[in-house]
């Protein structure tokens, strides 16, 4: 499971990137789903994916399952979202 820790350290990796790269990026990204839930995100980068943005959220191994409560809220926000493997 995530870590704060981890968490940061995937949002600063994100910051530094979109620096270099020259893109707007908000890390971390805080999320909230249509009951008004919020589920954190690593990022969310408002000019990739979709009109809205896209939402970066991260698996692992072995089963690289994925958080739902973060899809179902980036589908009914009309996100883009994706998953990266956050042990790379």
């Amino acid at each position: 499971m995530e870590t704060e820790e981890r968490q940061n350290a995937l949002c600063s990796g994100w910051r530094t990137a979109a620096s270099v790269l020259l893109i707007r990026i908000e890390a971390p990204y805080v999320l909230k789903n249509a009951n008004g839930t919020e589920v954190r995100c690593i990022a969310h980068l408002p000019d990739f994916g979709s009109s809205k943005g896209m939402v970066i959220g991260h698996t692992t191994r072995p089963g690289y399952e994925v958080d739902g409560a973060l899809k179902s809220a980036a589908e009914s926000r009309g996100l883009f979202y994706t998953f990266i493997n956050a042990d790379v």
